[in-house]
């Protein structure tokens, strides 16, 4: 429910998990297979491998080769769900909703500075989040980095979050 809900508001981390949880799921895949199966370019696929493999954990491999295609290793000890964790915490969505449980900054102003992010795409951002956390009747406020609502729903969402962290 919580990755559903981080990958309404973020676009971009809904892809890398379309295309992760694709290379989970499948042996040697070539570019081609890859756009054709998720309906996306090749270049557009091409630019999220080179994502993926720029943040993808240490004890994951993701070999790509030309002529024989693109495959995702994983240990034996990891699921995709371990990946999956592991992908929504380093993204930017997930740092800005889970701020305001950890008092780690109060202002937009502060989010884009400590997120290296500008302000408008913050603003973009928390619209997007806004419209997927509508049917939990959360409101995350521009102006201050923090949610409206009962402190009950607050603390319900605070443990989603936390439960995908373990």
């Amino acid at each position: 429910m919580v990755v559903s809900i981080l990958k309404k508001a973020d676009k971009k981390l809904k892809k890398l998990l379309e295309l992760t949880s694709y290379l989970c799921n499948s042996k040697k895949s070539s570019i081609r297979a890859i756009s054709l199966s998720l309906n996306r370019s090749r270049s557009s696929i091409q630019n999220d491998i080179q994502e993926i493999k720029q943040i993808l954990p240490s004890s994951w491999t993701l070999q790509v080769d030309p002529y024989s295609g693109v495959e995702l290793i994983k240990p034996f000890n990891q699921t995709e769900n371990d990946l999956i964790a592991f992908f929504v915490q380093k993204s930017l969505v997930f740092q800005l909703v889970f701020a305001p449980f950890r008092n780690q900054f109060s202002t937009i102003a502060e989010a884009s500075d400590a997120l290296f992010v500008s302000k408008k795409a913050l603003y973009d951002l928390i619209s997007q989040l806004n419209m997927a956390l509508e049917t939990h009747k959360l409101v995350f406020d521009k102006k201050k980095s923090y949610y409206h609502r009962k402190r009950r729903s607050c603390t319900k969402f605070l443990l989603m979050f936390t439960n995908l962290l373990r």
